[in-house]
This record gives structure tokens, C-alpha cells and sequence, in this order.
């Protein structure tokens, strides 16, 4: 079993893969950080801030099962 350090390293790296091959990955950045102590074991956390707006959205998720709704979801937030 991987380290949550691994896991978020392994998203992190899938994430900039995944935008890179849309040309989004200058637009879009993927960063590491601790889980703010909003995760419960086995979880992930993703936060999204747009250049310029006082508001974020923050999801908690398995990244197993969930990591691409969430890549989705972060698109979409990008393009609104």
C-alpha cells in the first residue's frame, strides 16, 4: 500500500498528464499539499481557485474510484 504522500503524488502526476494531452496543463495547475485535515482515511482532497475570484471549491474524494469526476468537474469550473 502506497503512502497518502504517493497517492497525492500519483494523482498529481496523472492530473498534469491528462491536461497536457488537452494543451490545459499552463491554464490549469496541479499542486501538492497536506489535506488540510478535511480527509478522512483513504481520501483525497482537490481544491479549485480561479485566477482573480474569491471563491474555491474543495472536494474530498476516493482516488480510485473518483479521481476522473473530479478532473471533470475541475475542468468545467476552469471553463465557467
Amino acid at each position: 500500500k502506497s503512502s497518502d504522500k504517493g497517492i497525492a503524488d500519483d494523482l498529481k502526476s496523472y492530473y498534469r498528464t491528462e491536461l497536457k494531452k488537452e494543451d490545459r496543463h499552463k491554464d490549469i495547475r496541479v499542486m501538492v499539499s497536506g489535506c488540510f485535515n478535511i480527509c478522512e482515511k483513504g481520501k483525497q482532497a482537490a481544491v479549485f481557485f480561479k485566477k482573480d475570484s474569491d471563491k474555491a471549491i474543495a472536494w474530498t474524494f476516493d482516488p480510485d474510484q473518483e479521481k476522473d469526476e473530479v478532473l471533470r468537474s475541475i475542468r468545467r469550473q476552469a471553463d465557467v
